[in-house]
C-alpha cells in the first residue's frame, strides 16, 4: 500500500456532464488504467447523460460505478425518484451499450449500495 493513498485519487467538484469537468476526466484518464465512480444527482435521466459521456474515457477491464443504485434495487425514497434513479439509468444504459457488463463479483457480500451498479468494460 502506497504510503499516501489519496495521491491515487482525483477529487473533481462541479456539475458532472459540464465540459469543463468532462474535459478535466478526459486529461486524467486519457487510456489510462482507471476506475471512474458517478455520484451526483441521482435521477435516471442524469445518471444516464453521465454513462453515455463517462463511458468512452474507460479503457477495457477498467471500471465504470454508478452509486447507490440501490435506490431502485431496494425503491428507497420513491418520491425523490418518480422516473427512476441510477439503478433504472444502468439497465437502459446496458441496453443500448453491450461494452459493458455489471461485475457482481465486486458485490462480495451482496450487500451494498450500488447492486448492478460496478459495470466493466469487456469491449
Amino acid at each position: 500500500m502506497p504510503k499516501n493513498p489519496s495521491r491515487w485519487v482525483e477529487w473533481i467538484t462541479g456539475d458532472s456532464t459540464s465540459p469543463r469537468v468532462l474535459e478535466r476526466v478526459r486529461g486524467l484518464v486519457d487510456g489510462r488504467q482507471c476506475l471512474v465512480s458517478l455520484d451526483s444527482d441521482h435521477n435516471a435521466d442524469h445518471v444516464l447523460d453521465e454513462l453515455e459521456a463517462y463511458s468512452p474515457l474507460i479503457p477495457r477491464g477498467c471500471y465504470l460505478v454508478v452509486e447507490d443504485t440501490a435506490v431502485d434495487e431496494y425503491d428507497l425514497e420513491p418520491d425523490l425518484y418518480p422516473e427512476g434513479g441510477p439503478g433504472v439509468a444502468v439497465r437502459r444504459f446496458l441496453e443500448q451499450d453491450k461494452r459493458f457488463v455489471p461485475d457482481r463479483d465486486c458485490e462480495r457480500f451482496r450487500l451494498g449500495m450500488n447492486p448492478g451498479g460496478w459495470l466493466r468494460r469487456v469491449a
